[in-house]
């Protein structure tokens, strides 16, 4: 009976070491993919968005079309930033000559307002601009992860952030 139990184990072993490894390495393969080309795209648009001080309709639109051929579902984070300069007061109201550097923040629902009728969202020398890219739907990797580990797949694997400040303005 011991004989028995050893070769059971020995042929799940050679199974596991014949066909699910290779099929894991594969799609982790996959996922190290997905994640050169969102970091690629995420780079080429926001580089392009910083040097030209703003984002057109269909660079994003470029850029959410690479995304989906990857095969995964992505949320998207945008944030603009912009600088915004305030003058300092006294007490009486008299003005200091100073100004205080602030920045108002413009989120993915403004940004993307303005692209969806095709249109060029301005950003001025000095604003920030950022992105964030995460998948939402779990990627075959995940899945089979979650069948030998037990792992959840809701949290996301790939997450890739870029963008920085504006180094030019569009006239």
């Amino acid at each position: 009976m011991e004989q028995v139990l050893w070769k059971i184990l020995g042929i799940i072993l050679s199974v596991i070491l014949m066909f699910v490894v290779p099929i894991m390495n594969l799609y982790e393969r996959q996922d190290n993919i997905s994640y050169n080309i969102i970091t690629t795209q995420l780079n080429q648009m926001t580089d392009s968005v910083r040097d030209i001080g703003g984002l057109d309709a269909s660079a994003y639109h470029a850029f959410l079309r690479a995304l989906d051929q990857t095969g995964n579902g992505y949320s998207i984070s945008l944030e603009h930033y912009e600088k915004v300069y305030v003058p300092v007061y006294n007490e009486g109201g008299l003005f200091m000559e100073d100004y205080h550097i602030s920045y108002e923040g413009f989120y993915k629902d403004d940004i993307e307002a303005v692209l969806n009728t095709g249109g060029f969202y301005p950003m001025n020398q000095g604003d920030m601009f950022f992105v964030s890219v995460q998948n939402v739907t779990p990627t075959k990797s995940q899945m089979v992860r979650q069948i030998l580990h037990g792992m959840d797949s809701s949290y996301p694997t790939l997450i890739v952030r870029g963008g920085g400040m504006v180094r030019h303005e569009s006239y």
